[in-house]
């Protein structure tokens, strides 16, 4: 049975992929973009800087509402609103490698965005699932309300993210902490969380007589807490192993670890197939399969559980971090050993406070929760706790996992030939020997064809031709180039924003995860044309993260916060800069690097824009002209002054023709 199980979930993924590959999309929004609508509120406020959000379902399909923080009347879930909006669709991937938020909406069933306007309230809906929803709002209201009269600030936004899965509260530091550290997984609530629920169910069951109802209650409150913490896919996928658990032994029947896994993966894919890309469920499936399959090999090995655990996730995990992420740590082990060991208490004080609100239970919780912050701040400042690698090619990821299938069949037979009787044992050991030649020989030769397929056959040809490689980023407002000539890297300006509650970094976000794609893990050069934020700011993330040698800027007409923060990171990280005016040259192998301006005599009319630098890129008969954000002034200048600014390309300065710019023809490599 579980064989069936296990491929009709493996099938449905298969389809999916294909369909998606395809171009066949589900949950695609059909109506009218604009005009008069009516919607139900399906969930609480969430607060951004001008506007509220809420999820919202007009005509069976969920949005989410943009509400300006104008609008007088507080919405509730349940109520049903008429308001004038205009649809936003999702934005797709912009680059290769890039963040692609639409299926990422997908993964929550979400079609895209709505503005609303002239918003008005025009009655209540009356439904058993917003029932359960307002009164699972008001449960986690009080929760949070609790903690917020008695612990710190931090400590509440903590504890509200291990116990209900709310990481609203959480600083972003906080997040990067835990991620370096490789305990992100720890605040995604999943089978560790379980486990505990499953140590507080069964302490109350062993006070009940009659165990069926003592087993009908824990399907209740596991039901109860998958609600209470947002019915994540990870949520999902380990409440329903734990149901199964329990439904077994209802009906005396034995668990079986991977039906169990595929009725939870079925589940999810029936209800929402864009599931499958959701990265949290990718992680806590890949997690326990590591777990059941190398779990007894390494604890006979190291007889250390906390550490096995850990090992074996990991192994099947890894390449799928390194694939999202492009960070490979050595110290995990270190971080999960001490997070596991203060884990545990955190989440049975945690819920038992709520209960039994006495004052010490609260102290003993705020130095728990202080202390584990400690940890994850500690593990991510540790040697070798994040290393930055390119992005892996799907083939080597695939062949990665070959590789361990091969390794898990030549532990089974060992594990085979350990049980044999004595007088087959020597027989078999020459057989056995032969086989691991051969599987090690096979394993050998995957891991040399995972080397090849993760290398960069454009930029090796490049490097043994001296050609050269432009690459116009898609930043949005602002500009960003990347070169490549030889051995060499280039990057001329970074694009950049980020917001005032510093949530979103486009250096973060975009930037490094573009360069990490292109298996760029370190710069030659920077050029900063001029230090405004949509030029210089998301460089600033990858001055710190990966290796930069020489940054070329131009003498400052003007300071800025912008330029400070630069000149020292460029201190602490020993980068060079190089400063330039017009009629400098700097040469990169074959590449010329021509400055045309700013001149000595600075402008000092909108000095930032107008002192940009402006470079003439030379190779070979091949010209490209990189304007910055230089206006009227600056133009006339350089004409004045009878400047050669003959080029094959021309990068319009300061966004002119930004639409042109932005169009597909400017992001095809130039070789």
């Amino acid at each position: 049975m579980k064989r069936y199980l296990c491929a009709l979930a493996i099938y449905l993924i298969l389809i999916i992929l294909g369909l998606y590959k395809l171009g066949i999309a589900l949950y695609e929004y059909k109506g009218p973009h604009s005009g008069k609508f009516y919607a139900t509120i399906e969930s609480s406020a969430k607060e951004k800087q001008y506007t509220n959000t809420y999820d919202v379902e007009i005509e069976g399909n969920k949005f989410i509402l943009y509400v300006k923080k104008t609008q007088k009347q507080q919405l509730q879930i349940g109520d049903k609103i008429e308001f004038e909006g205009k649809f936003q669709e999702p934005t797709s991937q912009r680059n290769q490698g890039g963040f692609d938020y639409k299926i990422y909406l997908k993964t929550k069933k979400i079609i895209g965005t709505f503005k609303a306007e002239n918003i008005k309230k025009v009655g209540e809906e009356e439904t058993l699932q917003i029932a359960i929803k307002k009164k699972i709002f008001k449960i986690q209201q009080y929760i949070r309300e609790t903690y917020q009269k008695r612990l710190k600030k931090q400590n509440t936004a903590l504890i509200t993210a291990l116990l209900i899965g709310d990481k609203s509260d959480l600083e972003s530091s906080v997040i990067d902490n835990f991620r370096d550290a490789s305990l992100s997984h720890i605040l995604a609530i999943s089978g560790a969380h379980f486990s505990y629920i499953i140590i507080m169910i069964d302490f109350l069951n062993k006070r009940l007589k009659n165990k069926k109802i003592g087993n009908i209650i824990s399907i209740v409150i596991i039901l109860f807490f998958i609600q209470l913490t947002g019915n994540t896919p990870s949520v999902v996928r380990a409440g329903t192993m734990n149901i199964m658990i329990i439904v077994a032994e209802l009906l005396y029947r034995k668990v079986d670890i991977w039906t169990s896994l595929a009725v939870s993966l079925i589940i999810q894919i029936i209800s929402n197939p864009y599931v499958i890309f959701d990265i949290g469920l990718i992680l806590s499936y890949g997690g326990v399969i590591g777990i059941v399959l190398f779990y007894d090999i390494i604890y006979k090995k190291i007889k250390l559980k906390t550490i096995s655990v850990t090992l074996s996730a990991n192994i099947v995990i890894m390449p799928i971090m390194v694939y999202n992420y492009n960070t490979i740590s050595i110290s995990f082990i270190i971080s999960n050993i001490f997070a596991s060991m203060i884990l545990g208490p955190i989440i049975i004080i945690g819920f038992l406070s709520i209960i039994f609100k006495f004052k010490p239970i609260f102290i003993l919780l705020d130095i728990l929760l202080s202390l584990f912050q400690d940890i994850a701040q500690i593990c991510a400042k540790l040697p070798l706790s994040k290393i930055y690698v390119g992005t892996p090619t799907i083939l080597s990821i695939g062949l990665f996992y070959l590789v361990l299938t091969n390794i898990l069949k030549a532990e089974t037979q060992c594990k085979k030939n350990r049980k044999m009787q004595q007088y087959e044992k020597i027989k078999q050991l020459i057989k056995h020997s032969k086989s691991r030649i051969l599987q090690n020989k096979k394993i050998a030769f995957l891991i040399t064809i995972i080397i090849i397929s993760n290398l960069n056959f454009q930029v090796l040809a490049i490097q043994l031709n001296g050609n050269l490689l432009i690459n116009f980023v898609d930043v949005g407002q602002g500009d960003s180039t990347l070169i490549r000539i030889e051995n060499k890297t280039l990057m001329i300006d970074s694009g950049g924003s980020t917001d005032t509650n510093g949530n979103y970094d486009l250096g973060k976000s975009t930037l490094l995860p573009y360069l990490l794609n292109k298996k760029i893990t370190k710069l030659d050069y920077i050029m900063i044309s001029h230090f405004d934020a949509d030029h210089s700011q998301a460089f600033m993330y990858v001055l710190k993260n990966i290796k930069v040698k020489n940054a070329i800027i131009c003498k400052q007409a003007k300071d800025s916060y912008l330029y400070q923060e630069f000149l020292k990171i460029c201190k602490d990280k020993k980068i060079k800069i190089i400063y330039v005016e017009n009629g400098d040259n700097i040469k990169i192998g074959k590449l010329e690097l021509k400055i045309l301006h700013p001149q000595n005599n600075l402008i000092t009319n909108n000095p930032l824009n107008n002192n940009a630098i402006v470079v003439k890129l030379i190779y070979k008969k091949f010209r490209v002209l990189f304007t910055g954000d230089i206006e009227k002034e600056a133009e006339e200048l350089i004409l004045r002054n009878n400047i050669d600014i003959k080029a094959d390309i021309l990068k319009v300065g300061h966004h002119r023709l930004k639409n042109l710019y932005n169009t597909r023809i400017f992001t095809k490599d130039i070789t």
